[in-house]
């Protein structure tokens, strides 16, 4: 575990601290320009179909689909 004591007293582990830290994108906008998290996404939506996740039926008549969200 890095602490803050850690980092002040040792300028090379914040910085490599820095380096390392990931910032998760706030927009799907975003995500899609870091070639990381392009990855990541292509990734989990292969595990998803590879596990047979879900299955895609026909709509039925008079009915509201609902979104999702990626979280």
């Amino acid at each position: 575990m890095i602490t803050r004591t850690k980092l002040k007293n040792n300028p090379n582990l914040a910085l490599q601290a820095l380096r390392t830290s990931h910032i998760e994108p706030k927009t799907l906008k975003t995500a899609l320009k870091n070639p990381l998290w392009l990855q990541a996404m292509k990734e989990e939506l292969q595990a998803l179909h590879q596990n047979n996740t879900w299955t895609l039926v026909p709509n039925p008549e008079n009915t509201t689909i609902i979104g999702t969200k990626w979280v």
